[in-house]
């Protein structure tokens, strides 16, 4: 695991990110934040670019007064609005952890204008390559995350597992997509997360690039545990934690039946429903988020980022399906990792409950070491520090 101590040297090199650093998700703001302290154990200083979403929060005034009542009001004025409990979170998170950030950029336009002091920037980590996604969020955030706001030809371009989120690429708009590819064609080293992203550089955009973990992968348990102060918090035992973004009927009776038929205790987080067969964990802190997986006896999850803690923290987990293309990705670390038989539908679930209480990471190990000296060894290269 990268651990090791900066210099205090103010020549280190100066590396920018952007990715889906604030938005209001457990997974995206921990990857930004395990890219940022990687990058400091490395010894070159981090800077995230502040890029924010527009499209989501209803336009870029709006989005600029979300964004600053975020930052200077206190939490417990937004308990009562669940959907703003995230977001604060994320505002009091950056606050705490990330003291290196721009300035809030709320347009491409904004972005462009303005003149960097870097020797590096980082396109990464997470879907930022997936297009609809982006464009949804704000306009031209595709092309930000391809890095057309940076001129200066002295500031060198690479991504760090960058995701199209899917095994093809989103965009049939030739003239978009022939401007990406004389974008993609301007870095110095390319990797993503996916194996199958591998492909897709190849053949639609004819670049070679190697695929690497995501970020919050190359640093381990004890590093989260002793940094966010997770151990601190009062979270029950040993209980079923279930994180799952969609929460259908089906979900819910599922959980039902197995509460049922179960001594276990069952927590689900952020459920969209209360019921006696269950605890509700609504609008945990990160911490908070990341101290339920840590002491969990099973992860239910369809999140990436949900199943790459269990990892983390060696707990058993089980990936629910959901929609067949939204688990490429879980599928592709699975499968490098040499882990088997952790993929379920409800009916899976139900039937094989107790096995999945159980997992061996004996024969993980030496599949994430592999792993995470390659990731390493590839950001090395890419910022020369190797």
């Amino acid at each position: 695991m990268v651990q090791q101590n900066i210099k205090k040297n103010s020549t280190l090199k100066k590396v920018g990110i952007i990715s889906y650093h604030a938005v209001p998700n457990y997974g995206a703001v921990l990857q930004t934040f395990a890219l940022y302290k990687t990058l400091e154990n490395l010894g070159v200083k981090p800077y995230i670019i502040n890029r924010q979403a527009t499209k989501v929060y209803f336009g870029k005034r709006a989005s600029f007064v979300r964004y600053y009542l975020l930052k200077t009001l206190p939490l417990s004025l937004f308990r009562k609005l669940n959907k703003l409990v995230l977001p604060k979170h994320v505002s009091n998170f950056y606050n705490k952890y990330l003291n290196s950030v721009s300035k809030p950029f709320f347009s491409d336009e904004s972005l462009c204008k303005y003149n960097f002091d870097l020797d590096y920037i980082i396109a990464g980590c997470d879907q930022i390559w997936n297009f609809h996604m982006a464009e949804e969020h704000s306009e031209h955030l595709s092309f930000n995350f391809f890095l057309n706001f940076i001129k200066k030809p002295n500031i060198k371009k690479l991504s760090y597992a960058a995701s199209f989120g899917k095994n093809y690429w989103d965009n049939d708009i030739n003239e978009e997509t022939k401007y990406i590819k004389d974008l993609i064609n301007k870095f110095s080293h390319i990797s993503v997360r996916e194996t199958s992203g591998v492909k897709l550089c190849k053949e639609i955009f004819n670049v070679e690039a190697c695929c690497v973990l995501d970020p919050t992968l190359l640093l381990d348990g004890d590093f989260y545990s002793s940094h966010l102060n997770i151990d601190d918090i009062s979270y029950p035992k040993d209980g079923v934690v279930f994180f799952k973004f969609c929460q259908d009927p089906k979900f819910f009776e599922s959980v039902k039946v197995l509460a049922s038929n179960s001594e276990e205790n069952f927590y689900i987080i952020n459920s969209e429903e209360n019921s006696e067969y269950y605890y509700n964990i609504q609008g945990p802190s990160f911490e908070e988020w990341l101290s339920a997986i840590k002491h969990s006896k099973l992860v239910v999850t369809d999140s990436f980022h949900g199943m790459a803690f269990a990892i983390i923290f060696r707990r058993p987990f089980v990936v629910l399906n959901w929609i067949p293309e939204r688990i490429i990705r879980q599928l592709d670390l699975m499968d490098r990792l040499n882990i088997k038989n952790r993929f379920a539908d409800y009916d899976l679930l139900i039937n094989n409950f107790n096995e999945y209480l159980n997992m061996d990471y004996s024969t993980v190990e030496d599949y994430l070491k592999k792993e995470q000296d390659s990731s390493l060894c590839f950001l090395k290269k890419a910022l020369g520090t190797s």
